[in-house]
């Protein structure tokens, strides 16, 4: 059995040894014997990946992979409700019973990391371009989500 090669070497160490100080010792001096180590900090191991598929998992494996996954789906998707809530006020002139995406609902959307999509949206559907409440609080929520974390990154790296 080669530890260095396969989808499963992971699995296959984790059965080499009970969970234990000892096991983890055993797995990342098979590791670095493998090389497949890129970096090491303090507690924590990356690897490079094998091959185009393991693309995926590094991204998977990060937490700054996860963050960009949230922020592309919540943008499409609250770009995607605004063109159909533009398309639902359109066809309400005709047809009273269509129900609207209710504005409660755009801002949500924003503020949990889709403004970026909500403002595309009201450019490219031409929706809600005239109430003031999203023509600056949209860009507000943009803001903030800009000036929060960096304030944040700031404080706890530079200042403090």
């Amino acid at each position: 059995m080669d530890i260095c090669s396969g989808s499963g070497r992971f699995f296959r160490l984790l059965r080499l040894c009970p969970v234990g100080a000892d096991c983890v010792a055993k797995i990342i001096a098979l590791l670095k014997k493998c090389g497949k180590l890129m970096s090491e900090r303090i507690g924590e191991t990356h690897m490079l990946p094998e091959g185009q598929n393991d693309f995926i998992m590094t991204v998977i494996g990060s937490p700054w992979g996860w963050l960009a996954i949230w922020l592309i789906l919540v943008n499409l998707v609250t770009f995607f409700v605004f063109g159909v809530d533009k398309l639902k006020a359109k066809r309400k002139v005709n047809h009273e019973s269509i129900r609207r995406v209710p504005e409660k609902t755009l801002f949500l959307l924003a503020a949990i990391g889709g403004s970026i999509g909500a403002l595309l949206g009201m450019k490219v559907w031409h929706h809600k371009t005239l109430h003031k409440s999203f023509r600056f609080g949209i860009p507000a929520i943009l803001i903030l989500q800009i000036l929060v974390p960096s304030g944040l990154y700031l404080y706890f790296n530079v200042i403090h």
